[in-house]
């Protein structure tokens, strides 16, 4: 008898071990559909996986927001994921590569960025990747960001209001934290939890004529007021920005209203340095120069904004952006004091 039930416990051992258990993956795609960097973004149509199949460790992001490229809709009824990186957006437009020209007609043709720019990215990522998932937005993937805004995101746009139309439409629908592709972080980004909207600077009024909070860096959970407001007043105000002066002038007296109105909702880090130590601000014939310039309150703060914008509009310092990467870390310009701080 006794060999008998041994016999049956080993049998009803046998059963439970070659049970399939339940695996707890997760069904979303392994490559983000917007992720852009390197050649995973421009072929994940083609190559989607589940995490269960590939290394965790070799996937860009754990999180997509609103993904509908996984076709199984089972997959998106799968338990409810938890995330604690939050999203960070840096728009990179697209520009003639005369740099690169193989012959007449191919002036035409395009290229990401400028190596400094490159190098400013290299610089965020380097510096805010243990708290924040570094998005990057061209032109190609808006669409599948903001598929309901295409008639406010097209090539006919002024640049400056594509940009911050983009910015205000991407934290409202996703939340997080939004920067320029020429900015320099030079130190740690630290995490932020806060539902208030996040500013980090004040203006620079050698380039914005208006006394107030900088709105070019910017913190806010999707859907909070004050970025909602900001969006509505730039699409009712739409066709009246004849150029991108008006508008940067307008679009900052409005968001310094607006926080103003609801300060309750607005939370100043004070993180940019935009100041020399007396007290005028800098400009890019102190980024480009040969000159050591002292920074105001260098060590308190994190980031740099370099206005490659206003390099394109002013030709006397043009000569930054045909210097690729090495020229650019190697000269004995202050810029490259800063990037090598950054970087290193």
């Amino acid at each position: 008898m006794e060999q008998l039930l041994a016999i049956i416990l080993v049998i009803i051992m046998i059963i439970i071990d070659n049970k399939n258990v339940e695996k707890f993956v997760s069904k979303c795609c392994s490559i983000n559909p917007f992720d852009t960097a390197g050649d995973r973004g421009s072929r994940h149509k083609k190559n989607l996986t589940c995490f269960k199949k590939v290394n965790p460790s070799l996937l860009p992001y754990r999180n997509c927001p609103d993904c509908d490229v996984c076709t199984p809709e089972k997959s998106k009824k799968k338990e409810e994921h938890f995330f604690t990186k939050k999203n960070l957006w840096i728009f990179v437009d697209e520009i003639p590569s005369d740099k690169q020209w193989k012959h007449f007609y191919s002036r035409n043709n395009k290229s990401p960025s400028y190596d400094i720019n490159k190098l400013c990215i290299q610089t965020i990522k380097n510096n805010t990747k243990n708290n924040f998932n570094l998005r990057i937005i061209t032109k190609n993937n808006v669409k599948k960001l903001l598929p309901g805004h295409k008639k406010y995101l097209t090539n006919k746009v002024d640049p400056y209001v594509y940009n911050n139309y983009l910015k205000y439409a991407i934290l409202k629908k996703y939340g997080g934290l939004w920067m320029p592709k020429d900015l320099i972080i030079y130190k740690k980004m630290e995490n932020i939890n806060s539902n208030k909207l996040i500013t980090f600077g004040l203006n620079n009024n050698n380039i914005v004529d208006n006394v107030g909070f900088n709105d070019e860096i910017l913190f806010a959970n999707k859907e909070n007021v004050l970025v909602s407001k900001m969006l509505s007043y730039i699409k009712c105000n739409y066709h009246s920005f004849q150029n991108a002066l008006i508008f940067k002038k307008s679009i900052n007296k409005f968001f310094n209203k607006m926080i103003y109105k609801y300060n309750q909702n607005h939370l100043h880090m004070d993180l940019i340095a935009n100041r020399k130590v007396d007290n005028s601000f800098l400009d890019n014939s102190d980024l480009f120069s040969t000159n050591f310039v002292n920074i105001k309150n260098f060590e308190r703060k994190n980031m740099i904004r370099l206005q490659i914008s206003n390099i394109n509009r002013f030709h006397k310092y043009n000569f930054i952006l045909k210097l690729n990467k090495n020229e650019l870390i190697s000269s004995n310009l202050f810029i490259t004091y800063l990037l090598k701080y950054a970087l290193y």
